[in-house]
Order: C-alpha cells, then structure tokens, then sequence
C-alpha cells in the first residue's frame, strides 16, 4: 500500500531477463564434477570439492593420538612394516586425495575387535561424512546404480565369500578404475571420474578370492 492507503502493483521480471544474466562477467559451467587435488579442473566445469573439513579446526600441538596408533597396531597384528603401510595409506588419502591409491585393505579380525573402526572412524573428521560409504552390502557398490561420485574412503564391512567370489573382476575394478560410468534411476547415463578407495572387515577365513603376489589387496589379521 501506498501513504494513501491505495494498493500499488509490483513490477515483476523474469528472472532469466534480469541484469544479472546479462553479466558478461557471471560465471557459467557447462557441468559440475568432483576433482580434488592434485586433479585439474576444466574452465567450464563446477568443481564439488571444497577442501577438508578439518582444515577449519585450529590445530591443537597437544592433542594426544596415542590410541590411535595402538588400535593400528592391533590391527597390524604389531607387524611394524605393515602398520607403517596403513597409516601411509590413510595419509595419501589427505595428501593426495584425486590420486586413487589403487590398494584395497581388507581386515580379518572376530566379532567385536574393532577392524570396522580403520574404514568407520579414523578419517570421519578429517574428510568429512558425507565422504565415505559404508555399508554391508556389495551392491551398492557394484551393482547397476552405484554411485560412488564425491566418495573419498569406502568401508565394505562383512565381507563374506558367498558374495565376493562370483563378482571378483568387478571388485578389481572397483579398486583400480578411475573412470566410470554413473547410471542412476529414471536419469541418462553419463560417464565421470572417482577417487574412492576401498576398505573390507571380514571375520570369515575366505572372504576373497585374493591370489599370492596380488597387487590390488593390502590384507591383515588382527
């Protein structure tokens, strides 16, 4: 209402004709990916990563990680070589977060160790949630609509024999590949990199069929 209390009518613009997209400075992609570094990012695409959410915790000298490297030594099985293998492998997922390791760990331990805490808990706050996968269920990532896009870590716990062994050459694709094709309900196809790496827990002696002299397996026993 105007001073004399009459009802005035608003001026309506499409939002397509405003000034803004008439802007020969505003920014427009032709598509959006995930491409952490060290990936490079095409001038037309819209880059999803935005760093670590640990970057923006003040680093505290005097945090005490003793439990941390005591649970890596149970599940090292107190092997020196291979729990200095893990935590370079946990580091390169920082250091170097589009560079896919192309080494999956599996952790055989019994019920109740605590090998589902490598894939579950030691990078949640570092990378963030919304990176990770976790789940009991191969299909999810193997399967026809599996989608692993802006996926850092992912932890397949129960890893069971009856599953694996029939889609073995699926999951040393799953492990190595970094170009993939991304096939969601009711959407087309479309093709796109990931950067996920893969971590299995088992309690079951032949929960894979992992050959000596493997080079995409990492396993240990706690």
């Amino acid at each position: 209402e105007d001073q004399n209390g009459e009802e005035g009518l608003t001026k309506t613009v499409p939002f397509v004709d405003c000034q803004w997209l008439k802007d020969s400075l505003v920014k427009t992609y032709e598509t959006l990916a995930f491409l952490p570094p060290p990936m490079k990012c095409p001038k037309n695409t819209f880059n999803t990563w935005n760093g670590f959410p640990i970057e923006r915790v003040k680093l505290d000298q005097t945090a005490d990680t003793s439990r941390l490297y005591t649970h890596l030594g149970f599940i090292s099985n107190h092997n020196p070589d291979v729990q200095e293998y893990l935590t370079n492998w946990l580091a390169q997922i920082v250091q170097f977060p589009g560079t896919k390791s192309k080494v999956a760990i599996l952790i055989a331990g019994e019920e109740g160790s605590g090998k589902s805490t490598f894939g579950e808990y030691y990078l949640r706050e570092i990378v963030g949630q919304n990176r990770l996968r976790i789940t009991s269920k191969i299909d999810e990532l193997t399967g026809t609509f599996a989608d692993l896009q802006n996926k850092l870590l992912v932890t397949l716990n129960e890893t069971s024999g009856k599953d694996t062994h029939q889609i073995d050459n699926l999951i040393k694709d799953l492990i190595t590949r970094v170009d993939t094709t991304v096939q969601n309900k009711g959407v087309d196809a479309y093709d796109t990199v990931v950067c996920d790496r893969l971590v299995c827990t088992t309690n079951n002696s032949n929960s894979l069929p992992i050959v000596k002299k493997n080079r995409r397996w990492m396993a240990t026993k706690m």
